[in-house]
């Protein structure tokens, strides 16, 4: 038995109706079908989203083509086959004019199964057709945008080595735009000491299909000399074949700077090793962390391209008709896909700047309504359009907490969007926030889903790890929201738990300290130890204004990204102050880094006249982990108990 198809009937002869829906069960279809005679009963069958009208062209109180024009009114794209005892043309062309799928005449009602299943078709692939074009349209424009904002030069090359495209990175580094450097354009300003080794090496890998990886100069046409280093990679199709190269240019003219003042100061040669060996060991991490961001990003992105090329073949094989205006009806029908793979992406981003550690964190005291503002836009939606009901249950007792608010809104839009994902259409989730047992505030997320099983529970975290299948359809995503969520809740010093079982709803939450500075300390320094074990120094500095109109506001602004996400800034307990605690590997270099980005941002002030400099003092440093309890009775002794953190 097939499918049942949702058919509504317009007649006023229920012989006729029962003849057309006995010719659709004899044609093997499975009519769940309902007959209606008035335009009142017409539009609450509407109501009811059938998935075929059938409709009597002319009854005593309504008609066909009354029946289309209500039809467009509300924007429905439901296939209506028009039956008739008589036919005239101009009933025909009026009924085509407003979207008829077909015109029958009674006495012919074997032809009416297969105007069904024709109608039903041309139904499905139009939105086949839209679905591909507006996921197509969105995975160029993103591609297009990562492209744009990338710190590398990106080339793409033909199967034959010629150039297709640069991005504007490139050109800023080659002095070339992606007109000339298209074909053989792009050697252009190859340094003339490297071209003829470059292009032997480049023709050589697209003869072979290898990897190509090299150092060269480029001669700028405005008379600079900039190295990079470039990799390029072969582009696999699914069938084996090579399609291109996607190369990789990154400007590393700086680190050879510092290679060749290395060879020419033997005086400071071993100081300067030091420190090339940590540059070097940050630009490999960097490097690392972007070649792997490419890759996930080209590996990720195979699975929409595969839909896509699935509906694309589909349509080159006549499967699918002409593209109609009628289409972009469809557009709120697809909304919540797109939205979907925006996020995707935005997952792939937060994940490279969470393992690069170079995601900013703005924490400070507040209320935990402030995070539930930061998300509930976006939960309501994505709740509405898969028709979840959201509750909000927030303790009256609630403490401030000290978080980013909207890195925590984040992390609750995702526990949230994984429970509509999993819930049933029609049912309810809550969210939810009350005092924490150990101080601060637990925020969490509870569903009526299928739950849980102690060994998926294990597996919830893992980057691209997916567990359960929704019961909502829409895009798949990559399977790093909740490992994103894990690291986000981390950087907010707080704890992520779930509870569920199997068939009994889940439920995950996460905490936040409150904004006691002495709890605050000590939530960092159980944070501290949590982290992979390594010896360095626990830093407590001052950064402060002595004198002047008061500090600035967006001071705080500019500490918070220049230190690392895991360094603290807090209010320091003195006017015109800020404590700065962070775990390093070298102080000095750190404090050295403060300094001079303290004075670069002083003197981008609209109006520094007049203001002392900001002061940037060590208060302490002590070996870590060996020194735990020195450093925290140090800590603890620039604070009086109740103050307030604000930052």
């Amino acid at each position: 038995m097939t499918n049942p198809i949702n058919v509504l009937v317009l007649e006023d002869q229920p012989d006729d109706a029962e003849l057309m829906m006995s010719q659709l069960r004899a044609a093997g279809l499975n009519p769940n079908w309902k007959r209606v005679e008035t335009e009142a009963d017409y539009l609450a069958g509407l109501a009811g989203l059938p998935d075929l009208i059938i409709a009597d062209y002319s009854l005593p109180k309504f008609d066909a083509v009354r029946t289309l024009q209500l039809l467009r009114e509300r924007k429905m794209d439901t296939p209506l086959i028009i039956v008739s005892g008589i036919v005239r043309d101009e009933f025909i062309v009026e009924a085509v004019k407003l979207g008829a799928a077909d015109f029958l005449l009674k006495d012919r009602m074997a032809r009416l199964p297969a105007a069904v299943e024709k109608a039903l078709e041309s139904r499905r692939m139009r939105q086949l057709q839209e679905q591909t074009r507006l996921a197509l349209h969105e995975i160029e424009h993103r591609y297009g945008m990562l492209a744009r904002v990338s710190p590398v030069g990106i080339l793409h090359f033909s199967a034959e080595g010629q150039c297709l495209d640069v991005n504007e990175r490139w050109s800023a580094i080659s002095g070339l735009d992606a007109k000339r450097a298209s074909g053989e354009g792009w050697t252009g300003t190859l340094h003339a000491d490297d071209r003829e080794r470059v292009v032997s090496t480049w023709c050589e890998a697209v003869r072979t299909h290898a990897a190509f990886a090299q150092e060269y100069r480029f001669s700028h046409p405005n008379g600079t000399i900039t190295w990079v280093i470039n990799e390029a990679v072969p582009e696999i199709a699914d069938d084996g074949k090579l399609r291109g190269f996607v190369s990789i240019v990154t400007d590393i003219t700086r680190q050879k700077r510092i290679e060749e003042a290395l060879r020419e100061s033997e005086e400071n040669g071993r100081r300067v090793c030091q420190q090339l060996e940590r540059t070097n060991v940050k630009f490999a991490e960097l490097y690392k962390t972007a070649q792997r961001f490419v890759e996930d990003v080209s590996h990720e992105f195979r699975t929409p391209l595969t839909v896509v090329k699935g509906y694309t073949e589909a349509m080159a094989d006549g499967l699918a008709g002409p593209i109609t205006g009628e289409q972009r009806e469809y557009l709120g029908y697809v909304s919540d896909r797109t939205r979907d793979l925006a996020q995707m992406v935005d997952d792939l981003l937060d994940s490279s700047k969470l393992r690069a550690g170079t995601m900013r964190v703005d924490r400070k005291p507040g209320r935990v309504e402030e995070i539930f503002a930061h998300a509930r836009l976006m939960i309501t939606s994505k709740a509405s359009a898969n028709q979840i009901e959201v509750i909000e249950d927030l303790a009256d007792d609630l403490p401030d907490v000290y978080a980013d608010a909207e890195k925590s809104g984040r992390v609750l839009v995702n526990f949230a969007v994984n429970a509509i994902k999993f819930s049933p259409t029609g049912g309810r989730i809550t969210i939810w926030a009350r005092r924490a047992a150990e101080g601060g505030a637990e925020i969490g997320v509870t569903d009526q889903g299928p739950g849980i099983s102690l060994e998926n529970q294990s597996l919830l975290f893992e980057r691209f790890r997916q567990v359960g299948d929704s019961h909502n359809s829409g895009t798949k995503g990559f399977g790093l929201g909740l490992n994103i969520a894990r690291d986000l809740v981390a950087l907010n010093l707080g704890r992520i738990r779930v509870v569920s079982s199997p068939g009994q709803g889940s439920t995950f939450s996460f905490t936040l300290p409150p904004g006691d500075p002495r709890t605050v300390l000590q939530t960092y320094m159980d944070y501290l130890r949590g982290l992979p074990k390594r010896e360095g120094t626990l830093g407590l500095l001052s950064a402060q204004r002595p004198s002047g109109d008061g500090l600035d506001e967006n001071i705080r602004d500019f500490l918070t990204a220049t230190l690392q996400p895991t360094d603290l800034v807090l209010d320091g307990p003195r006017e015109r102050s800020f404590l700065l605690v962070g775990y390093t590997d070298d102080l000095s270099a750190w404090v050295d880094r403060l300094r001079k980005a303290a004075a670069k941002f002083e003197s981008q002030l609209v109006s520094p006249t007049g203001r002392e400099p900001i002061h940037i003092d060590v208060l302490g440093a002590w070996p870590w982990p060996a020194a735990e309890q020195q450093a925290m009775q140090r800590m603890m002794q620039e604070f009086a108990p109740g103050e307030l953190i604000h930052a």
